[in-house]
C-alpha cells in the first residue's frame, strides 16, 4: 500500500505548476524571426527551430501557383486622333472591348513572421513538437 505525507503531495504540487499542460491551440508570440526562430509560448517556454514544424505560407519565399480567368469589357467615345504622318490622322469615335482572358502565373511572397507576431502553435500528442499553423490576428 502506497501512502503519501505530506511532503510528497508538496513535491506534486509544485511538479504540477511548474510544467502546466498546454491543451488544444495555443498563441505563441515571436521574440526572433525566421531563420533563427523564437516563439514564446510562456513565461519559462521559449520554442526553437528544433521544436517548430512550420506551414509554408507564412515563411519568406513561399510560392503559389495561380490561375485568374475573367473578362475586360471597355467602351470610351470621342477618344481622340490618330497622327501617323503629319498630313494623315484619323478621328477614333469609339473604342469597344469585350473578351476573356486567362492568367497562369506564380505568386512569391516575400513577407514572414516578425518580432511581436503572435503566432497560432499547436502541440503535438507528447508536446515535444509544435506546429506554427498561422499569423494570429486580434480584433
Amino acid at each position: 500500500m502506497v501512502t503519501n505525507d505530506g511532503i510528497t503531495e508538496l513535491a506534486k504540487m509544485f511538479k504540477d505548476r511548474e510544467n502546466p499542460k498546454q491543451q488544444g491551440i495555443q498563441v505563441g508570440t515571436v521574440i526572433s524571426p525566421p531563420p533563427a526562430t523564437k516563439i514564446r509560448l510562456t513565461d519559462k517556454i521559449i520554442l526553437e527551430n528544433d521544436d517548430l514544424v512550420f506551414s509554408a505560407h507564412v515563411l519568406n519565399g513561399y510560392v503559389r501557383e495561380y490561375t485568374e480567368q475573367g473578362n475586360i469589357q471597355f467602351t470610351q467615345s470621342n477618344c481622340g486622333n490618330t497622327n501617323t504622318v503629319a498630313t494623315h490622322n484619323h478621328s477614333v469615335a469609339n473604342i469597344n472591348i469585350n473578351t476573356s482572358y486567362t492568367t497562369i502565373g506564380n505568386i512569391t511572397f516575400t513577407d514572414t513572421l516578425k518580432v511581436g507576431d503572435e503566432v497560432t502553435l499547436m502541440p503535438s500528442v507528447d508536446e515535444q513538437t509544435w506546429f506554427v499553423i498561422d499569423k494570429a490576428i486580434r480584433l
